[in-house]
């Protein structure tokens, strides 16, 4: 299977997709058809090559969960190790995405990523291939726009999570790197120096 080895993801930006692929006349309308497509035809890596998929199941859009943010993608060649790929369904270079799609988009982003890596840059497949993926119609501006109109929306109550906000800052990512998965609180006894300012975090 192509790219079966799992590489370390260090995300500085989010790159949007859509699913239409115009060299072969077709649209994968919905996350099992691009899990089998990129699984059982590409050979990529289960699920996907996406870290994110957004659709609507039943009238109402839901986030399906990919690859797991530290696994590198399979989305965008030359960026799939310094990226989140976020693929929402739909042929966007004949339809224009609703606002209710934007502020969904946004949902995910401020819950899913900037509560993980803090705020990224958000680009398009275009700026690195030579398609119109995310779509002609798709506007990045837009995702942005939702999220500046509530920028405190993406912060969790720290007693509510598992994982450690700041470990960019204290060096938390040379930990994540060695174990090649989410630091949990179970990590932080072999760090002494973190313990005390996790715990002015929390309380």
């Amino acid at each position: 299977m192509k790219g079966k080895g799992v590489e370390m993801n260090k995300p500085n930006k989010i790159i949007w997709h859509h699913t239409w692929r115009p060299e072969d006349n077709k649209l994968l309308n919905d996350f099992k058809g691009i899990c089998n497509y990129h699984t059982n035809v590409l050979g990529w890596r289960p699920p996907c090559g996406y870290h994110f998929v957004i659709e609507y199941v039943n009238n109402k859009l839901v986030c399906h969960e990919g690859r797991k943010m530290w696994e590198t993608g399979a989305h965008t060649r030359g960026q799939n190790d310094s990226s989140v790929g976020i693929c929402v369904i739909g042929n966007f270079d004949i339809r224009t995405p609703t606002d209710e799609i934007y502020r969904f988009c946004a949902k995910v982003v401020k819950e899913k990523v900037y509560n993980f890596f803090g705020v990224l840059e958000h680009k398009r497949h275009s700026d690195y291939s030579p398609k119109s993926c995310p779509g002609k119609l798709f506007d990045v501006k837009r995702i942005e726009y939702f999220l500046k109109e509530d920028p405190h929306l993406w912060k969790q109550s720290l007693k509510n999570r598992t994982d450690f906000p700041d470990r960019w800052e204290n060096g938390l990512l040379k930990v994540w790197e060695l174990i090649g998965t989410y630091p949990e609180l179970e990590i932080f006894r072999f760090f002494p120096d973190l313990i005390e300012k996790y715990e002015k975090l929390v309380k």
